[in-house]
């Protein structure tokens, strides 16, 4: 049963601050990677569709305007708050 412990220990190191801050690493590059080659070849097959070699263009771009849509929709302005609790007093 020396897999079993194995497995046990394995499952507590992931609460540690090494276990998760490779796991957020890792987590982040395959986020990067499949978000890249996802655009790459939705871009491409723009560009394949339409015969616009600057059709590629337009996920980006949309993709931009709609996170900053959404940002200004629901992203509330911090200016004048006291985000750390610094003194106790407002600003």
């Amino acid at each position: 049963m020396e897999w079993v412990k194995m497995l046990q220990e394995a499952w507590r190191a992931r609460h540690t601050l090494l276990g998760g801050l490779l796991t957020t690493l890792e987590i982040s590059a395959l986020v990067i990677v499949v978000g890249t080659i996802a655009g790459v070849l939705i871009g491409l097959g723009l560009c394949a569709t339409t015969g616009n070699i600057y059709a590629g263009l337009y996920y980006p771009i949309g993709v931009a305007a709609m996170t900053f849509i959404v940002g200004m929709i629901f992203l509330r302005e911090t200016h004048g708050t006291l985000i750390w609790g610094e003194g106790g007093k407002p600003a």
